[in-house]
């Protein structure tokens, strides 16, 4: 925790940019690296419809966690915005919105291998 889930790229895309930005993400958010995962849309590959059309040029970027405040949702939400518009490491295509929505899990509802975190 925290999870990233991403939709709108596909999975060369997603890999490169959690490869790229889970050491930055980690400083900010204080945790272990390794408890950061990045993952492609909510179901299928995370392609974006709208009106029967396929969306090439947005990306929603989903990051579930607890709560870490205001600040680190404002860095964090940078990050990630930056990394998906400037990545170098791959060809996007013309991207032309990054929504980043933050969903606040409360401890009390989390639980690991059947046990509460």
């Amino acid at each position: 925790m925290p999870h990233i889930r991403v939709t709108g790229l596909d999975i060369p895309k997603v890999k490169a940019l959690s490869a790229e930005l889970t050491e930055s993400l980690s400083q900010v958010i204080k945790c272990p690296a390794d408890w950061i995962t990045f993952s492609i849309g909510a179901l299928g590959d995370g392609d974006i419809f709208c009106n029967g059309n396929l969306l090439k040029d947005t990306v929603y970027v989903t990051v579930e966690w607890f709560d870490r405040g205001k600040n680190a949702k404002n860095l964090v939400a940078k990050i990630l915005t930056e990394g998906i518009l400037k990545a170098k490491s791959f060809e996007f295509d013309e991207i032309n919105s990054v929504d980043v929505i933050f969903v606040d899990i409360e401890k009390e509802n989390y639980y690991e291998n059947g046990k509460h975190f």
